[in-house]
């Protein structure tokens, strides 16, 4: 008896042990699960502040998603209205005879080389505003000749372009079409490009047998003549060609320009005016550009170029701040700015707008070379080699800058390695303003090493 009664005590301690164990399970499960201090309301307060996270997480996903949604949408519509109304053209490939087949200037390689040429004369255009420290920006400009990239919109297995071509037919707003063929003229032993534009005439040009590459870049001009003629403009003043510029100009006339082309025209007859020192003749111009394109940044810089080759130093200013309204990030108006900051004597003032065009594009050689200058007005020798060291690695054949250096060298006394970079001054420049001073600093210079002991 008193054994069965023990193994009875030890079976209700088990008993007890799970009781407890179970206890302990729902207590972490459930703190509160034995608290009669929690009621059943404050049961369901909390189990509605459980819902109302639940709701506010679920719609700040529902928000994401939409956001994420919205990011994709403009970046698909904005390079697509974009697209539509800004002009571009296709290039089709040109028909070639088979003898020029055979020595790889197929349809698409002519295309190619065309194109390719049309870009050598936007960089020519470009450098014509060396003189009034070019802005990069031209050189990247995107134009009716660049061709954007394709993207592909997800889920629907269309391209943006094939979208962009359907919608331009649908607003009658056609891409432009460049098309032509070379043929062999055999009687002449000569070759004839054929080369048409859309909406223009079309043009023929006539080489030797040997002669496709001329043939090549007569076309390329025929099209920015068509539909770029202001970089082919500055392309003929960076030449020094007023011939072509002056026929470049009638051309536009003769073709019934509108606003913004008579803008266009009025701007290389400034650069014509320009070249031939006619300063009062190349403002009028770059003024009456003005009239007919307000908005463009250009005029009102050379404008101020003008003014201030004029010494009025301040109505140059005002003239780069007009242009610097119309494009915050024209370097040429804010770089020609803190050069008549400089002459005003505000070195302090001219350095900062220097500084403000590196900060836009930190390749931006003449802002390098012009703090320089400061620095050699300020005899702050080695520190502008510096500098003009900078902007000589980003344009290696900028004479201007060649000119600075040899000035700072100039300051050190170094007159040797002076005249090594005048020399080379006058290699860039032979024939213009920058050479012809060198030649003189050259012979000043050496008159100075022969008077020394």
């Amino acid at each position: 008896m008193e054994e069965g009664a023990e193994n009875q005590d030890q079976d209700q301690v088990s008993d007890g042990e799970i009781a407890t164990l179970e206890s302990i399970a729902v207590d972490k499960t459930d703190e509160n699960w034995a608290d009669p201090s929690v009621n059943e309301e404050t049961r369901q307060r909390r189990s509605i502040s459980w819902t109302w996270i639940k709701e506010k997480l679920s719609a700040i996903y529902a928000g994401l998603i939409k956001m994420s949604i919205f990011i994709v949408i403009l970046t698909i519509l904005i390079p697509l209205v974009r697209d539509i109304y800004q002009e571009r053209v296709i290039f089709i490939p040109f028909e070639v005879p088979a003898e020029l087949k055979k020595k790889g200037y197929n349809g698409t390689v002519v295309v190619k080389k065309l194109k390719d040429r049309i870009g050598d004369f936007r960089i020519g255009g470009s450098l014509a505003l060396a003189i009034f420290s070019k802005d990069p920006k031209l050189e990247n400009q995107e134009n009716a000749l660049k061709e954007g990239p394709d993207i592909q919109i997800p889920g629907t297995g269309v391209s943006l372009r094939d979208l962009v071509t359907y919608l331009r037919k649908a607003l009658c707003k056609p891409y432009k079409r460049v098309d032509g063929e070379i043929t062999i003229i055999k009687n002449q032993e000569k070759l004839q490009l054929t080369i048409r534009v859309q909406g223009a005439p079309g043009e023929n040009f006539i080489e030797d047998i040997k002669g496709v590459e001329a043939l090549i870049e007569k076309g390329a001009e025929y099209v920015l003549k068509i539909l770029d003629p202001l970089t082919l403009g500055r392309y003929y003043y960076w030449k020094r060609d007023l011939k072509s510029m002056k026929e470049l100009v009638a051309f536009i006339w003769k073709s019934g320009p509108s606003s913004q082309e008579r803008a266009v025209a009025y701007l290389i007859e400034g650069y014509i005016h320009f070249e031939e020192k006619d300063l009062d003749r190349a403002l009028e111009a770059w003024e009456t550009a003005v009239f007919f394109d307000p908005n463009a940044p250009e005029p009102y810089t050379l404008k101020g170029i003008v003014l201030d080759i004029k010494g009025k130093y301040k109505d140059a200013i005002t003239q780069y701040k007009n242009a610097l309204t119309h494009d915050p990030e024209y370097l040429a108006a804010l770089n020609n700015w803190g050069i008549a900051l400089c002459k005003l004597d505000r070195r302090a003032d001219a350095i900062a707008k220097f500084r403000k065009t590196l900060e836009i594009n930190p390749d931006y050689a003449e802002a390098y070379n012009n703090i320089g200058c400061v620095m050699v007005m300020e005899k702050r020798y080695n520190k502008a080699i510096g500098l003009i060291k900078e902007a000589v690695n980003l344009d290696l054949d900028n004479p201007i800058f060649y000119e600075s250096w040899a000035e700072a060298l100039t300051g050190l006394k170094r007159y040797d390695d002076a005249i090594i970079k005048y020399k080379k001054v006058v290699e860039l420049d032979p024939d213009g303003d920058s050479g012809k001073a060198a030649r003189k600093s050259i012979n000043a210079l050496t008159g100075k090493k022969d008077q020394e002991p």
